[in-house]
């Protein structure tokens, strides 16, 4: 979807043109994707390292799936 926008900067006019997708359509497509949705997770997930300098394990998160929100989530609903 094309929507015209006009941004006044130091007293002119400049018109720009901004392309957007409705976000639930475009999640199914995705979804509809044979050839990626086998790549997406679904489950959440608890990652843990070795943190050799107070010799304990500890937590991190690197993606959204990872993080504690998630998990809960998930551990609530089955």
């Amino acid at each position: 979807m094309k929507s015209p926008i006009t941004v006044n900067y130091d007293g002119d006019l400049f018109p720009f043109d901004v392309y957007s997708r409705p976000l639930w359509d475009w999640c199914k497509e995705l979804l509809m994707d044979r050839s990626i949705v086998s790549q997406f997770e679904w489950n959440a997930q608890r990652l843990w390292k070795y943190n050799g300098v107070k010799q304990k394990f500890v937590q991190f998160y690197d993606e959204p799936w990872t993080a504690d929100d998630w998990w809960t989530y998930q551990v609530s609903t089955n």
